[in-house]
């Protein structure tokens, strides 16, 4: 992944004991790279739970639009991938 720091962001600046402690980071994505064998048509090949053939790697939003239908594009499609996310995680979580 290419990536550049787009601002920071402090938290608690007006706390003297907390300044300088917790920094949130607002990155701009430019460039993901993924293995071509993932791929299918540009996008990757997801499974159950927007899981890929790489164990715990997930895909979710425009890359999952591919396997699990144009909904993911939106911000409506957060609610269900979510779900069907976090069950996935928690599956796999267990079964360890």
């Amino acid at each position: 992944m290419e990536a550049v720091v787009a601002a920071r962001h402090g938290i608690n600046e007006d706390s003297p004991q907390l300044r300088g402690f917790i920094n949130i980071f607002e990155l701009r994505v430019q460039r993901v790279h993924v293995r071509p064998d993932l791929l299918m048509d540009g996008y990757p090949k997801l499974g159950a739970g927007f899981s890929c053939s790489v164990p715990g790697l997930h895909f979710v939003g425009a890359p999952a639009a591919r396997s699990f239908g144009p909904l993911l594009y939106f911000v409506a499609g957060t609610e269900f991938a979510s779900h069907e996310l976090a069950s996935q995680v928690a599956r796999h979580r267990v079964a360890k």
